[in-house]
């Protein structure tokens, strides 16, 4: 997914910055230039911020910032709390910080979502990353039911046939997911069937599997997406005869809820650990 960062400048002939326009190069600047002050604004907030205290600060006038955070909130730069409309820095500054290293703050950061997961559900709720050709339990949360399903911590499995492994090699290319497939001795049906699969786990960032890995089992992914890559995801599973498919449907918007606010959690702890000059992007 390509995220649009809409202006008010649509349809740019960008031959005529090579041509040489300083006008509309003036115009362009001016336009990056606050992009660049509403993000250091925001990132140097202690807390999050409203459009008018960002207008303040900037001594721009509010209909240029309300327009300005419309469209950054729209591209990911910016993200607005729906409850109080207030402005974080977005998941998408942070897609150049090698999302694989977040991988070691997601058991600690996901441990409120995934209890609250594992209440709210009644079932065994599971943290994976990909390692390789696998896939790898970080954390889990277990049901409180005496027939449940088991996860261990630092347990791999394939990464095919699954909702957790789709989810996973959603975010590997398809060369690569082919390869991967081919090798597992797949026929092309079943590795065509398992490409769509990856691809509508991608499109929708959930899949929902049934008694296709272990006999008996349904299970609930929620992909960790940034820039519609997902570096590991969040699982709900338990028996079949009780997490159906049906219940496992009620609960795909808690889901997603819960692994977008682990993303932004994850995020925000890495900017927190940057030094204080390096904060303004």
């Amino acid at each position: 997914m390509r995220y649009p960062l809409r202006t008010a400048h649509r349809g740019i002939d960008w031959s005529r910055i090579q041509q040489g326009d300083t006008v509309l190069e003036e115009i362009l600047v001016q336009a990056l230039d606050r992009l660049m002050q509403v993000l250091e604004i925001v990132a140097a907030a202690p807390t999050p911020i409203s459009a008018a205290e960002i207008a303040s600060t900037a001594r721009l006038p509010l209909s240029t910032i309300a327009r300005l955070t419309n469209s950054m909130t729209q591209a990911g730069l910016l993200h607005r709390s729906p409850t109080d409309r207030k402005f974080t820095l977005g998941v998408r500054i942070f897609a150049l910080s090698r999302p694989t290293r977040w991988a070691a703050d997601l058991p600690t950061i996901a441990r409120p979502a995934l209890e609250y997961l594992r209440d709210l559900t009644g079932e065994s709720t599971g943290v994976h990353v990909r390692r390789g050709t696998e896939s790898l339990c970080v954390a889990y949360a277990a049901s409180r039911h005496p027939i449940r399903h088991v996860l261990t911590l630092g347990s791999t499995t394939g990464l095919a046939t699954s909702a957790i492994g789709r989810t996973l090699m959603s975010a590997v290319p398809e060369a690569t997911q082919g390869e991967y497939l081919t090798d597992l001795g797949l026929s092309p049906t079943q590795c065509h069937e398992e490409l769509e699969q990856m691809k509508l786990g991608r499109e929708r960032r959930w899949l929902i599997s049934d008694d296709e890995l272990t006999g008996g089992l349904t299970t609930l992914a929620a992909g960790f997406y940034v820039d519609n890559k997902a570096f590991g995801c969040l699982s709900i599973s338990g028996p079949t005869h009780r997490f159906t498919l049906d219940t496992a449907t009620d609960f795909i918007g808690a889901a997603i809820q819960a692994a977008d606010e682990i993303v932004r959690q994850v995020a925000l702890s890495h900017l927190s650990a940057e030094p204080a000059d390096h904060r303004g992007i």
